[in-house]
């Protein structure tokens, strides 16, 4: 691996977002990390989220070239496929923005993105409020505050059951994520990883353990083989989906 690609992926897997609350020593999880979002062009994701919203790159400055890391395309999926990445920092939050774009740029679609498994993101600043669309479709909100930072929204077709399902399992109170109801409608159904697709990273004590306990559940492994896959850092980390279509990254921390 390049100088370049190590240091890229130290900024992508190095963050963490504690919970609000300090998590029970009986929970699985440790916290939350950045929001992970795939895109058709990162260039255009870019210009978007950097030189309209204003967030700052987190990183190594530079062209952001494709990297071949074997296990990072068997965690998302796509065995024998290239990447490339950035993330972006967000004031008054250690939660950043991973934009995410797998092989060759394609023509984004524009469309509004709707319906259960969608995220949006909210900006918390002093120019909002203000919904817009990034070149994926996917929203973002500014909320006008004088505390900066950011939440995540998910839509659920049931906030009760997906609450008690994610409080079961993950053992606390989820308070870094909203859940908004919305009817059964076009939801991103697409084969992982594609365009628009959201995620979050969640660090966990047990990532054999959660990965059970998920899958007897029903949750959907979509990591190359159903199983933790060893990044060169060292971390194990898998990607499951919910049973509403949003995506969340385990990853092990002790």
């Amino acid at each position: 691996m390049t100088t370049f690609a190590a240091r890229l992926m130290a900024g992508l897997f190095g963050a963490m977002l504690m919970f609000g609350q300090t998590p029970p020593p009986d929970s699985p999880v440790v916290g939350v990390g950045p929001f992970l979002h795939i895109v058709s062009d990162l260039d255009q994701s870019l210009a978007f989220y950097h030189d309209v919203l204003g967030r700052e790159l987190s990183g190594p400055p530079g062209e952001h070239k494709f990297t071949d890391n074997p296990a990072v395309a068997n965690l998302y999926g796509v065995p024998g496929r290239q990447f490339r990445a950035a993330v972006l920092k967000i004031p008054g939050s250690a939660m950043g923005i991973e934009l995410v774009q797998w092989g060759e740029a394609r023509k984004p679609k524009v469309e509004p993105i709707a319906g259960p498994g969608v995220a949006t993101l909210s900006l918390r600043r002093s120019d909002g409020p203000k919904s817009l669309r990034d070149p994926d479709g996917f929203p973002v909100e500014l909320e006008q505050s004088e505390n900066p930072g950011a939440d995540l929204t998910v839509s659920v077709s049931d906030i009760g059951k997906t609450t008690e399902l994610y409080g079961r399992l993950f053992g606390l109170k989820w308070d870094r994520i909203r859940f908004k109801k919305v009817k059964a409608g076009h939801a991103p159904g697409a084969p992982f990883p594609e365009a628009g697709q959201g995620m979050l990273r969640v660090f966990v004590r047990d990532v054999d353990a959660l990965t059970a306990s998920l899958k007897n559940a029903g949750w959907s492994a979509i990591t190359t083989g159903g199983a933790p896959v060893t990044l060169p850092q060292g971390q194990r980390v898998i990607i499951f989906r919910d049973p509403n279509n949003f995506y969340l990254q385990l990853m092990e921390t002790r």
